[in-house]
């Protein structure tokens, strides 16, 4: 199936033959405000400001862009919260290392069904508008898990302290199937992410990998039958939306045959050890984030896309929500489920 993919780039090359001319096209260039924020139902958040430059300007790749002198005004359901400026500020993680960040902090969080509004000014790039809703918790069932696992025990007797230990590795295949149930009246859009958590007491290594994408099919519901031909596929990507189990529910199936799990213990023990479980992280996410991703899988994935990396069907402009069409202002809410090893 790969030379189909290919097949489309052979037929288009005699095109690429001909000769090069500059020109410059009907686009207005002028630099624009550019506004950007990922709003977690729930949560403070931080908006980016910054400003659009024209193509041809080389120069303009190396600089920062970051529009420091605006003001970021919050709108919740059409009543006035809070004017946010610019800041600078330093964060500590769970494990105790600082990063510096910095943006429009916004100390208001958000809750489900509310209307977001975002006006951004600036005293030399304007004003820039975007407007969200906060996206409900996607609501799931309870989990049904089958795994099997094996176990290898690698035993050294020459440990420098005069005893032995086991090195141990657990090859762990979890079947899934997660009921996510829909809200009847509303459009739903939905992304599933996934990771390893380990709360243990033991010098453990683990590891989750990924799902087989291909035996999910809602996965793929965005690629039509054309991209199918030309061999377009959905690995890594995990956004679907309602449109086929709308008011009902539907039976997520996630096969995960490559978890692993490593530990070093003072004698072989064939049992998982507590503390270690996968974590799925459901997402509900706005209409905008929808579509961006949609945009994104299009421009990268796609029959079209591919036309694109060499210059033909070329998009002009990506996708955005923001008035000035420049930076993606969404929101998403977000069930976790846990699944004890």
């Amino acid at each position: 199936m790969d030379i189909l993919k290919k097949l489309p780039l052979l037929l288009c090359a005699p095109l690429l033959t001909a000769c090069y001319t500059d020109f410059e096209p009907k686009i207005d260039s002028a630099p624009v405000l550019c506004m950007n924020a990922v709003i977690d139902a729930g949560e403070e958040f931080t908006v980016q400001l910054s400003h659009s430059w024209r193509y041809d300007d080389y120069e303009a790749y190396k600089a920062d862009h970051t529009v420091t002198d605006g003001t970021v005004d919050v709108y919740a359901d059409g009543n006035p919260v809070c004017r946010a400026t610019y800041s600078e500020w330093t964060e500590t993680d769970a494990y105790g290392a600082e990063r510096k960040r910095s943006g429009y902090l916004i100390p208001y969080k958000p809750q489900a069904g509310q209307e977001v509004s975002l006006r951004a000014c600036s005293p030399k790039y304007g004003t820039a508008d975007a407007v969200v809703t906060i996206p409900f918790e996607p609501l799931t069932g309870t989990a049904q898990v089958d795994k099997t696992v094996e176990v290898n025990n690698y035993l050294f007797e020459d440990d420098p302290y005069g005893g032995s230990y086991a090195y141990q590795y657990f090859h762990i295949s979890m079947n899934i199937k997660l009921p996510v149930n829909d809200r009847s009246g509303i459009n739903e859009y939905f992304q599933l992410a996934w990771e390893a958590a380990d709360c243990s007491n033991e010098d453990v290594d683990f590891n989750c990998g990924n799902p087989e994408f291909d035996m999910e099919p809602i996965f793929s519901e965005h690629i039509d039958a054309l991209e199918t031909v030309f061999a377009s596929d959905a690995w890594g990507f995990t956004v679907f939306s309602d449109n086929s189990f709308r008011g009902s529910s539907y039976p997520l199936h996630l096969m995960f045959r490559n978890i692993s799990l490593h530990r070093v213990s003072a004698e072989p023990d064939d049992s998982l050890p507590d503390g270690c479980y996968m974590r799925l992280i459901l997402f509900s996410l706005d209409r905008n984030l929808y579509n961006w991703y949609m945009y994104d899988w299009h421009e990268s994935e796609s029959f079209v896309g591919m036309l694109g990396s060499i210059g033909l069907a070329e998009n002009t402009t990506s996708y955005s929500n923001v008035s000035t069409r420049a930076g993606l202002v969404v929101a998403r809410n977000r069930s976790v489920i846990e699944i004890s090893l």
